[in-house]
């Protein structure tokens, strides 16, 4: 139950954040921290709603076949996969910005890519670590 109320907790912080991000000045919002916070809470949100899912489901709160189960891992996968990214997205332009390496700018405008590298994560992630029913659960 501590599992869940930590879950609940982050996922209603998650929406508390977009709906803030929202009411901003549009100018402000089209910054990068700002868009970079957005990416993160739309990340975290994905996998916090797939942890929900699959916790009910595997708690036996819900029924439903192992499968549905394992199904619902892959956008937990994803989810995680792209607010690490976001994340790490955000500690190298503070690096880029604070030590003003100008042969990295680019790298500002990659943030779009945390959704393809989750993608691609994803698929390695399940190519490298399958997911199996345990048939003594």
């Amino acid at each position: 139950i501590v599992i869940l109320l930590t879950v609940f907790l982050s996922l209603a912080s998650c929406i508390w954040l977009l709906v803030r991000l929202h009411q901003l000045v549009p100018s402000v919002r089209r910054r990068l921290f700002p868009t970079q916070l957005w990416h993160l809470a739309l990340g975290d949100i994905l996998f916090l709603v797939s942890l929900i899912i699959i916790t009910a489901l595997d708690s036996s709160w819900l029924q439903a076949q192992r499968s549905v189960c394992l199904g619902f891992s892959i956008p937990a996968r994803f989810g995680r996969n792209v607010s690490l990214l976001v994340e790490m997205h955000i500690a190298v332009c503070f690096l880029v910005q604070s030590f003003r390496w100008s042969i990295l700018i680019p790298l500002l405008r990659a943030l779009s890519f945390a959704w393809i590298g989750g993608v691609l994560l994803t698929i390695l992630s399940f190519l490298t670590d399958p997911l199996h029913l345990d048939p003594t659960a």
